[in-house]
């Protein structure tokens, strides 16, 4: 393989492995917020053969040229009906919410190396449950060091003040979301000077929660979440070896620490350390099939509580059978931080589907089922989501798009009342320039 495509396919694993080490504790079910924009990812330019990521010059924005740099503007403006805005077993309160985003994404145009920055602030205005109004914003900025042919360094920092989303397990009793910060860093560096690889990346994050405002039922006043505050610090190692062209065979170990600032009330034992071994094949076959999956050992101890160890597996995969369609296959098992009393972890085991089809030059259509299985290590209880999700995009010129979306989402839980059925349709107009 020459040397460029070598630093072609490096360059996607360390992406890869970046979004799932920073994806790991953060998974939310999908909800009325209106779809991220292409220029997401930013710590590397996006690929530019699938469906959403190949540029359209007559619909593309043409952003603002400042120096070496363009500036991409956008406002949104989405409505929607939430049938089941508390996400409750029975007496579900339905609801119209009208949200705004503006959003600025900052982005180089150089021949080499790689610089973004980008920031937005989300509000969400309901009609009758006020008690649902907020304001998320977050910011975060990234990029690639291209030291030598095949060695480089990509990194990003970021911060967000947001809610957690009423899905969440942690929000019974709750009168308004919780508010928490997310804030991290995250670097990894790259070599690889031929037919072997070698990646060495590390990352922190911290979690910070607001009181949670809590209903008569449960007492009314306020839970103090100081015992949910945590710090996060993982690295991992991957070693990749190009057997074939466009086919590398990877071992990843990777490390983790959980440390809580307090070790009283629910954190009470939660530390943990935790590591994974994993094993698996990359894949840059251009317009066939990008990504990866592996298959490992997964083991965490805790302080005060049942360990959690298993199988570990994932994969982020994009076939494109034609031009027209771009398939996104997604899975994995993550141990999430929880609550629950007697609980460890929330052991997710989450796998999805999802598909882009240009059904017009400006019109694109995009369905997604998700299912995830959640036990709690240490407990009896078990939940099963399954998410169906059907939109449309159209770009109205390199001025305006407009989408239009439907999705329904139900779970399952042998905890009583911790069902619940909620169906969402959302449309927006978004602006760019």
């Amino acid at each position: 393989m020459q040397c460029r495509e070598m630093f072609s396919m490096w360059r996607l694993l360390s992406v890869l492995g970046l979004a799932l080490t920073f994806l790991e504790g953060n998974v939310r079910p999908a909800h009325s917020q209106i779809p991220s924009d292409d220029l997401s990812d930013i710590e590397t330019p996006l690929e530019n053969e699938s469906v959403l990521g190949r540029s359209r010059p007559e619909y593309d924005p043409i952003g603002l040229r400042l120096g070496g740099f363009l500036l991409f503007p956008t406002v949104d403006v989405g409505a929607s009906y939430d049938s089941n805005v508390l996400r409750t077993d029975s007496d579900s309160q339905h609801d119209y919410i009208i949200q705004m985003t503006p959003r600025l994404n900052l982005r180089s145009n150089w021949i080499r190396h790689y610089l973004a920055a980008r920031a937005s602030a989300t509000r969400y205005r309901y009609s009758r449950l006020s008690s649902e109004n907020r304001t998320e914003w977050n910011a975060s900025a990234g990029g690639r060091l291209d030291i030598l042919t095949g060695f480089n360094l990509a990194g990003a920092a970021s911060y967000e003040s947001t809610f957690e989303d009423r899905t969440s397990r942690d929000q019974d009793g709750a009168a308004r979301p919780t508010p928490y910060t997310q804030s991290g860093g995250r670097a990894a560096l790259s070599y690889n000077p031929g037919r072997l690889g070698l990646q060495l990346g590390a990352e922190y994050e911290h979690y910070d929660y607001g009181h949670t405002e809590l209903v008569p039922d449960f007492g009314g006043g306020e839970r103090n979440n100081d015992d949910r505050n945590r710090d996060v610090y993982s690295m991992y190692a991957t070693a990749l070896y190009e057997f074939s062209p466009g086919y590398g065979a990877f071992v990843r170990p990777s490390f983790e620490t959980r440390d809580y600032e307090l070790n009283t009330g629910r954190a009470a034992g939660r530390d943990s350390n935790g590591f994974k071994l994993d094993g698996g094949v990359s894949l840059l076959l251009t317009r066939l099939i990008t990504g990866e999956a592996y298959l490992g050992y997964i083991d965490y101890d805790f302080e005060g509580f049942e360990d959690f160890s298993g199988i570990n597996y994932g994969a982020a995969l994009r076939w494109y059978p034609s031009e027209l369609i771009t398939v996104h296959l997604n899975a994995s098992r993550t141990p999430n931080a929880t609550t629950i009393t007697g609980a460890s972890v929330g052991d997710d085991n989450y796998v999805s589907v999802g598909a882009d089809y240009e059904l017009l030059r400006n019109v694109i259509v995009q369905g997604s089922i998700a299912y995830t299985d959640s036990r709690f290590s240490g407990t009896d209880r078990h939940d099963e989501d399954f998410a169906t999700q059907l939109g449309l995009r159209y770009l109205m010129n390199r001025y305006i798009t407009a989408n239009l979306s439907v999705a329904r989402t139900t779970r399952s839980s042998t905890s009583a009342s911790a069902g619940f059925v909620d169906n969402i349709l959302f449309v927006a107009l978004r602006g760019h320039l």
